[in-house]
């Protein structure tokens, strides 16, 4: 094949090979050896793959767009994002404003000790709370609207505590012996160069912060570890649903009154729906938390912590919530701490990071700019395609299961057919009326910290009047430029934005092996999510349901459990992955490959002729599957960021991802001759789908 686009992805694949590695030995390494040898990590990055580098190449089509002069043509939506982007671009404006808009913020919300603004005899904390969540601040906990697992056309009032990621991330901080400044650790440090930079006098900051991080540490350890969140079925309703959302178990006298009465929960809620939604919320409304660990344990923290303590925590969270809308002071302090935790500099480039704030805000308007400018329309038919032969290729496989039992088999079969694909972007980005109203009530301030403070508002009321509206199952939670894709287990849909259907996932141009080996394997992986572990949970209407046989159910926990074992054995450069944290993603991952395989396969037979080859690789359409699918994760990191992500991050860094899924894949040994006993032909493998 000597097309252009063959000629290209033979050059792009031949350059990131090393062949002088054995592919049976190590396959990422002689998939990747030629990338990483012929790539730096940019400034301002810690991690570097091709999902950045297109996701940077939507960016730049989008800041083409948005610093356009603003005309007639433009909607109003688009002129909001590109006001937004002027004031955020602007940062000698930001640095002239200083900190006096944040100043006079905190004044508003009750002062802060360190400032000296602050009276204990005046402090309230469940009145400092109200304060603080109409700009989607928690410092303790947050209250906020969900799509009801148990009834997913419904929404209900959720709480929820924080997360086993900051307990990892306080404990390491508060240990990190080689962060010391001085007898003040990067952490402490860190707050106190934000408490400076707005004035603050310097003395006792260092005790005062060091007493904040311990205050959130001591939260994050009774904190629910990532992993036991996973299982919904036992954290919805630990101790019955009815203590929550039972007929005459409300709010007035629920369980969660009787353990947490630190919290004016019978003020707080209605009050915080009536101001900030015009939603009436009575007494006897379901309320529904899954840390209840935590909710029993947070009063006591909260009763014995002293007064100037929590205003301290309170202070720093609301100044840590506008860090991104300061100027250039607060963006080096904050420099300072991301280069001990991630081991670079922070993106060094203004354009982008002001670039993805008003995509998180104006995400259709911004949208709208990408796809006109970007998107083929070829590319959503071809995904639609894909979809449904790999949809096929699952229903194919699950016959061939053989420790289902015939009826959990048969509801399996009725949920894949169930699922819903959402590919390209939301079709009412092109309708410029619909855009103008989402938006219309995100107000254009002068400033980029006036605007800034107006979209969190702007978001925060925009969650809380969910509460009453049908769940819309099929409303897109991410903007077209991602370069991602997604399950909603409370939907069961899989989402693909425009962004990600592109080179090196997809071009219509290359041979099919690259791109069941690309977008193919995107494809599987998001709807094996679907049956994973947390998802499995799920039935086909988005209902958290027992749909298992409980026999079935165990035999699927005896294949999950032998590849949360083998994953949590994989440790490269001293990053050990934790198999039980990135169990959901392994199941994907795996069930991805051999279901893109086995739909190629498919493929092949249905059309029955031979790809021509790719010019000067001397490697069959098959083994051209699995180079595709690896060369997707070559990857560049630092070592900071590698050691993150093994404790926080639920998906396993970019080798272990290919080691772990082409192992367990007998066809992948057969493509490259790998004898039985060699590193990627393991005599035991794991196999969930």
């Amino acid at each position: 094949c000597m097309t252009r686009d063959c000629v290209d992805i033979a050059s792009s694949i031949a350059r990131s090979l090393d062949e002088s590695v054995d592919p049976c030995q190590d396959f990422y390494e002689f998939a990747c050896g030629g990338w990483e040898s012929r790539n730096l990590l940019p400034s301002g990055e810690s991690r570097w793959s091709g999902f950045n580098a297109l996701q940077q190449s939507n960016q730049a089509i989008i800041k083409i767009m948005l610093e356009k002069n603003i005309s007639s043509s433009h909607s109003e939506a688009e002129k909001k994002a590109k006001l937004f982007y002027e004031s955020c671009i602007n940062l000698d404006a930001i640095n002239k404003q200083g900190a006096e808009p944040l100043l006079q913020m905190i004044n508003n919300v009750g002062g802060w000790p360190v400032l000296g603004n602050w009276n204990v005899s005046e402090f309230n904390f469940n009145e400092t709370i109200r304060r603080f969540f109409p700009y989607s601040i928690y410092p303790f906990l947050s209250i906020g609207v969900e799509t009801d697992s148990k009834h997913s056309n419904s929404n209900f009032v959720n709480v929820i505590s924080l997360t086993y990621n900051k307990m990892i991330f306080f404990q390491n901080l508060l240990r990190c012996s080689s962060c010391l400044t001085g007898n003040i650790n990067i952490g402490t440090s860190f707050l106190i160069s934000f408490s400076l930079f707005i004035y603050f006098p310097k003395m006792s900051l260092g005790m005062s912060m060091l007493e904040v991080l311990e205050l959130e540490k001591q939260m994050a350890i009774i904190s629910l570890p990532v992993e036991q969140m996973r299982n919904q079925e036992k954290n919805y309703h630990p101790d019955g649903a009815e203590r929550f959302a039972g007929q005459n178990n409300g709010i007035t006298n629920c369980y969660i009154v009787d353990i947490t009465p630190a919290i004016d929960w019978l003020n707080l809620v209605p009050e915080l729906f009536s101001k900030l939604a015009n939603e009436s919320v009575g007494m006897d409304e379901p309320v529904i938390t899954f840390s209840i660990e935590y909710m029993k344990k947070i009063s006591a923290i909260i009763h014995n912590t002293p007064k100037r303590i929590l205003g301290n925590y309170f202070g720093w969270r609301f100044v840590r919530a506008f860090v991104g809308a300061m100027g250039q002071p607060f963006l080096d302090a904050e420099n300072v701490f991301h280069k001990v935790q991630y081991g670079s500099n922070m993106v060094s480039a203004r354009w982008r990071s002001c670039l993805g704030t008003v995509d998180s805000i104006l995400g259709l308007a911004v949208g709208r700019l990408f796809v006109q400018k970007k998107f083929a329309k070829t590319s959503k038919s071809s995904a639609e395609e894909m979809v449904r032969e790999i949809k096929a290729s699952f229903q194919a496989n699950l016959p061939k299961i053989p420790w289902m039992d015939p009826v959990t088999r048969k509801k399996a079969s009725e949920k894949c057919s169930a699922v819903e694909d959402l590919i390209g972007f939301d079709d009412k980005m092109l309708n410029t009326t619909d855009v103008d109203d989402k938006y219309s009530e995100v107000a254009h301030r002068a400033g980029y910290f006036e605007h800034h403070v107006s979209a969190l508002k702007y978001l925060t009321e925009r969650g809380y009047k969910l509460l009453r509206k049908p769940v819309k199952r099929k409303e897109w939670t991410v903007t077209p430029p991602t370069v991602n894709a997604y399950y909603s287990p409370t939907k069961n849909i899989i989402v693909f934005p425009a962004g990600i259907l592109q080179p090196p996932f997809y071009s219509s141009g290359y041979p099919k092996s690259i791109n069941y080996g690309g977008i193919g394997i995107v494809v599987g992986h998001e709807l094996t999510h679907g049956f994973d572990d947390q998802g499995r949970q799920y039935d086909l209407h988005g209902n958290l349901k027992k749909w298992w046989k409980k026999e079935t159910l165990a035999k699927f926990k005896e294949k999950a459990d032998c590849m949360a074992k083998q994953y949590s054995r994989f440790d490269f450069d001293g990053a050990q992955v934790n198999g039980n944290l990135t169990l959901g993603e392994n199941i994907a991952d795996n069930g991805g490959v051999r279901l893109a395989y086995n739909a190629y396969q498919v493929w092949k037979q249905t059309n029955g002729s031979s790809e021509m080859l790719l010019p000067s690789l001397n490697y069959t359409h098959n083994q051209l599957f699995f180079i595709s699918f690896a060369q997707l994760w070559c990857s560049l990191t630092t070592p900071q960021a590698l050691k993150h992500q093994v404790k926080v991050d639920v998906h396993s860094p970019p080798k272990p991802r290919v080691i772990g899924s082409l192992s367990n894949f007998a066809e992948f040994s057969k493509a490259f001759n790998c004898p039985s006993g060699s590193p990627m032909n393991p005599v035991e493998k794991c196999k969930v789908w």
